[in-house]
């Protein structure tokens, strides 16, 4: 198993570079903001408002979430609906950031994407992957750019998917999804500590997807030495020396019995033994034994 974690804003292009990585690499993509995105779609066809808390309960109970590829595509199933284009109209993007807010609802997401990964090579994307989903994740990016080109890139987006809106609409948008993903209690946007920062705001599509190649090859590099000389690279490094918890799959070593004299053994005395004339070994062991038995 091995994770790869994306995070970053809205608009920086996380899920189109994810495609092309994961498709380049051979790993498994699973697209969490579509997860949320599927439940707040259904909110919005039940007319469900966010203070409503057990029907949306009820919604997460009854629904049915899957990712199918279809001709070399990854489609967003919603109880055997494709969803795909729905789930990214301007009255989903304007809900999706209250609803992933809503701590059963997050708890239900994450159990389900952390299923979704189980014994599996993949690369996720989202907003707290490698803070809070897999914090544990091999490789953690955090994809950034400026709001104004991912403004632009999301409008083209819109214009490719037949959705209507301007810039400006989709510029405040936006910024106020930053500020609410922010800001969140639980599941807040943010820089994970041992995260590698990639601003793609003057790159290209192509140039940022060789940088998330080239830190994820690195890395693969870098476990494959590791476990060339014998270190456990599934013990966490950064984990207290003095926690006493166990870890799976970390190694222990019984500790090697001490040669020591039985405390029942008698030693005899022997009065008549001659000093030590030389400082061989053997005569060395000879006088510490003489020690020992005219002191008892």
């Amino acid at each position: 198993m091995f994770i790869v974690a994306i995070d970053g804003p809205a608009g920086t292009g996380k899920g189109t570079i994810t495609k092309i990585v994961a498709e380049k690499l051979g790993l498994v993509t699973i697209d969490t903001g579509a997860t949320y995105r599927c439940i707040t779609l259904a909110m919005i066809k039940q007319n469900v408002k966010l203070e409503e808390e057990e029907k949306i309960k009820e919604i997460l109970e009854k629904s049915k979430i899957e990712f199918k590829n279809i001709n070399g595509e990854q489609h967003t199933f919603l109880n055997d609906e494709d969803v795909s284009k729905e789930i990214r109209s301007n009255e989903v993007n304007s809900m999706v950031s209250q609803v992933s807010a809503l701590k059963f609802v997050r708890y239900k997401m994450v159990d389900l994407q952390r299923k979704l990964a189980e014994g599996k090579d993949v690369i996720m994307e989202g907003r707290d992957i490698g803070t809070y989903v897999f914090p544990n994740a091999d490789v953690k990016i955090y994809l950034d750019a400026q709001p104004e080109e991912r403004a632009r890139r999301r409008q083209k987006q819109n214009e490719e998917a037949g959705i209507q809106s301007t810039y400006e609409e989709v510029l405040a948008g936006i910024i106020a999804r930053d500020e609410n993903d922010k800001n969140k209690e639980m599941g807040a946007l943010k820089v994970a500590e041992d995260a590698i920062v990639v601003d793609g705001t003057h790159g290209t599509i192509e140039e940022n997807v060789q940088k998330v190649i080239e830190i994820i090859n690195k890395k693969k590099l870098k476990n494959n030495e590791t476990k060339s000389v014998g270190v456990d690279a599934s013990v966490d490094p950064k984990k207290d020396k003095n926690d006493k918890t166990k870890s799976v799959g970390a190694r222990c070593s019984v500790p090697k019995k001490n040669k020591t004299r039985k405390n029942n053994r008698k030693i005899k005395s022997n009065p008549k033994r001659t000093p030590i004339k030389n400082n061989t070994k053997r005569n060395r062991k000879k006088h510490t034994m003489g020690t020992i038995q005219n002191s008892i």
